[in-house]
């Protein structure tokens, strides 16, 4: 017998004197729980089956394929609805560790991020040891990325064709290499000064933050100029550091100077800020690293609150995953495994470390 794990929630009328009104317009508190679907193999199958014939024939070929541009966002953590009343007992499992302090191989100085290839491995960007090693699903080093293009490397993105596009801090540009580490293109040269985080689109074209302009820029697939991105009305970005794409197209920006999350659509218009200075539920002390899942559900690492928060798509606070109760300290890179799995890069100013933090949920008679 097989075991499906699904969020689900329950809204409140009373308002919340912890709510964001950034959050949601009308205050409601929302209570998230995790149940057990509880399938026989054959049912799953048949339920697959079913499923797989809304699937476009180039997404069958196995249920965890990558969609192009979408390498790590490969499995649901929750979803939303209204009809259940109780409310789960969440127990976090912090396993395995990679990494450690230091500059040989398979150590860390600074892992500003984390990035799953669409074979699993896992792309650790190390800023201060100026490389990107690659992990196999074991936590062994099976490749390193390190040359004079590649200085004070800050974020990876993995690009339809396989590529790797690396943002370059000291070269105040963007790397590309094919899987073997070798240099196939630059770009951004013109237009950035301290690029920082790095996302693809499901159409290729790269976004990439600017930490000392302040500025958030969409290039092409070839790494032509298109457009800068722009807040609402009035307000602008403040050292914005990192970047995700969800699979609905989402383009999700870590506003860390502003302490929020902005999030624009799939042709890059504003649609929501998310949180504000704080450290209640929902708010943030310089927000890092995102990443989704399937539905577009937000993990994000509140930096200086030394946590993980987990948000719906439309920016709703659901619950804290990960805190300093289990020893995490200042994180900063994070990614979702292919079985759900969060990897999260921590461990002081500088992350020496890649947790994984497996989450389960205990169900009460």
């Amino acid at each position: 017998m097989n075991i499906s794990l699904t969020w689900k929630s329950r809204k409140t009328a009373d308002k919340d004197e912890n709510a964001n009104p950034a959050l949601t317009s009308d205050l409601t508190r929302h209570k998230h729980v995790m149940t057990l679907d509880y399938m026989s193999s054959k049912e799953r199958q048949s339920r697959n089956t079913e499923q797989s014939k809304k699937i476009p024939k180039s997404d069958t070929t196995s249920p965890r394929q990558y969609k192009p541009g979408m390498a790590g966002h490969v499995n649901v953590l929750f979803c939303c609805d209204d009809d259940s009343d109780d409310l789960p007992t969440l127990r976090v499992e912090c396993g395995r560790q990679i990494g450690g302090r230091g500059s040989g191989q398979g150590q860390l100085q600074d892992a500003t991020d984390l990035k799953f290839a669409r074979d699993g491995s896992l792309f650790v960007t190390d800023l201060v040891n100026s490389r990107v090693q690659k992990f196999d699903e074991n936590g062994d080093v099976v490749s390193v990325f390190q040359s004079e293009d590649i200085l004070e490397p800050w974020a990876s993105a993995v690009t339809p064709d396989g590529h790797v596009a690396i943002t370059s801090r000291k070269n105040s540009k963007v790397i590309v290499l094919d899987i073997e580490g070798n240099v196939t293109g630059s770009f951004g040269e013109n237009h950035l000064s301290c690029p920082s985080g790095i996302a693809v689109t499901g159409e290729g074209n790269f976004i990439v933050t600017d930490f000392q302009t302040s500025k958030v820029f969409v290039f092409s697939a070839d790494g032509s100029y298109v457009r800068q991105m722009i807040v609402s009305a009035g307000s602008t970005f403040n050292q914005p550091r990192y970047v995700t794409v969800s699979p609905h197209g989402d383009v999700i920006v870590s506003d860390s100077g502003n302490h929020r999350l902005v999030v624009f659509d799939k042709n890059f218009n504003f649609v929501r800020a998310i949180g504000s200075f704080g450290k209640r539920d929902g708010f943030f002390k310089f927000p890092h690293a995102t990443c989704t899942d399937d539905l577009g559900n937000i993990l994000v690492c509140d930096r200086y609150n030394d946590r993980v928060s987990a948000f719906t798509r439309k920016g709703e606070f659901v619950r804290h995953l990960v805190t300093s109760v289990h020893k995490l300290h200042h994180p900063q890179g994070l990614a979702l495994s292919p079985n759900t799995a969060l990897y999260v890069s921590h461990g002081g100013l500088k992350a020496h470390t890649v947790t994984v933090v497996k989450l389960n949920v205990s169900v009460s008679e």
